[in-house]
């Protein structure tokens, strides 16, 4: 099968993992995988931070240009026109402003999908559902929507781009969609009956660890670390974590904070450790890659994020026996909490977070029941298994679009 992944980026690094996993996987099952991004900044053969099987071939429908090229009359004025349409439009929440600003990104992928003609195109994430929807109108191509959050957010608010009608928009490529793939059985509820008809429920997958390579050489027991992990952004609330440990560290003079994963709130972030004298006690490490020894050198998995699709990294601490502490007002924490019986819950309150917190590190028998009770829950999203339900997913897809369903 011919499967064309898309969305805006995949250079950066963060929260597009699970999309490169997807297409190596997918790959190595014998289909001709293909990613079409539409970025000006990616020269041609950059790879992404995250391993992309050689190959995955990565087509940019902007592609980079080291001269500047001068452009035709017509296209002069094509320009020239849009932008005056979009002194015309300054709405940024009307229909008019929305078309005049993505009309030239709809028309350089309508003519990728063409020359490229796959059999399934996968759009990641919303920034690329709406003009990916408007790009594939009339194609035989099978469209799947690849939701990768929480749709309680991305189909309320205008993230991705500052635009109600872009949320609608939203709503429209659900609707105009061949399936609809989210990551838990709740996820569905926002869709329309229709639309939830259509809608299948992937999970991310793990790579297993055997019990006998869990432990790495060279890790001290003694080494008590809460370890975070993901981007330094307001969704995934390390503030709450920093400061929570402030109300305890000087109880437990033993233990650290360790945040893995690079953001704009890095600067904010550091200040805010300063100020709350933990210097040195809570560490920001940046993007990493050895993630594994992260998580092997690690007692408590601090997770206090505010929304998630379907975590990745904490699907990682639970194979690595990793209790963890999570925020019940997020959906995908609390689901996956309750039913593995693999962590905490606390409200997005400092003392409630803190209190839970110092309970972890208190009860060495707790964190130990915990953890063994996520890794055993874990075990159950093993790539495999989740490869196959992709396959089917896809195939189901392809059917559909051939039968013109």
């Amino acid at each position: 099968m011919k499967i064309l992944l898309t969305t805006l980026n995949i250079h950066r690094p963060t929260g597009l993992r699970a999309f490169i996993n997807i297409a190596n996987a997918l790959h190595r099952r014998g289909h001709e995988v293909m990613f079409l991004v539409d970025k000006k900044s990616v020269r041609e053969g950059q790879r992404p931070f995250y391993p992309l099987d050689d190959e995955v071939e990565i087509r940019n429908a902007r592609p980079w240009d080291d001269e500047p090229v001068r452009e035709t009359l017509p296209q002069l004025w094509r320009r020239l026109r849009r932008r005056v349409r979009l002194l015309l439009h300054r709405n940024v929440h009307s229909r008019a402003h929305w078309e005049a600003k993505f009309e030239p990104k709809i028309d350089r992928l309508r003519a990728a999908f063409r020359e490229i003609d796959p059999d399934v195109v996968i759009a990641f994430l919303p920034s690329t559902f709406t003009y990916a929807a408007k790009a594939l109108e009339g194609s035989r191509a099978a469209f799947l929507l690849a939701n990768r959050n929480s749709p309680f957010r991305d189909y309320t608010e205008a993230r991705y781009e500052p635009s109600r009608y872009d949320v609608a928009m939203r709503f429209e490529a659900a609707e105009a969609c061949t399936l609809n793939l989210v990551q838990l059985e709740a996820y569905k509820e926002i869709f329309s009956s229709e639309v939830q008809e259509k809608t299948r429920v992937i999970p991310n997958w793990v790579e297993w660890i055997p019990d006998d390579a869990i432990a790495h050489p060279g890790i001290e027991e003694e080494t008590n670390v809460i370890l975070s992990v993901g981007r330094l952004h307001e969704q995934k609330n390390h503030v709450l974590l920093i400061e929570s440990f402030a109300k305890i560290a000087d109880r437990h003079p033993g233990w650290e904070v360790a945040i893995a994963g690079a953001g704009k709130l890095e600067p904010k972030l550091q200040q805010r450790i300063d100020e709350l004298g933990l210097t040195g006690r809570v560490r920001l490490l940046g993007a990493r890659k050895d993630m594994e020894a992260l998580y092997a050198s690690s007692k408590v998995f601090a997770f206090p994020s505010r929304w998630e699709g379907f975590s990745n990294a904490h699907l990682e601490a639970m194979v690595h026996n990793l209790p963890s502490l999570g925020l019940e007002s997020c959906i995908y924490m609390r689901e996956i909490t309750e039913r593995s019986k693999g962590g905490l819950l606390a409200s997005d309150d400092v003392d409630d977070y803190a209190e839970k917190l110092e309970r972890l590190i208190e009860d060495p028998a707790e964190r130990a029941q915990l953890g063994a009770n996520a890794r055993q829950f874990a075990r159950q999203f093993e790539r495999e298994s989740i490869v196959d339900q992709w396959e089917a997913v896809l195939e189901e897809a392809r059917q559909k679009a051939e039968a013109g369903a």
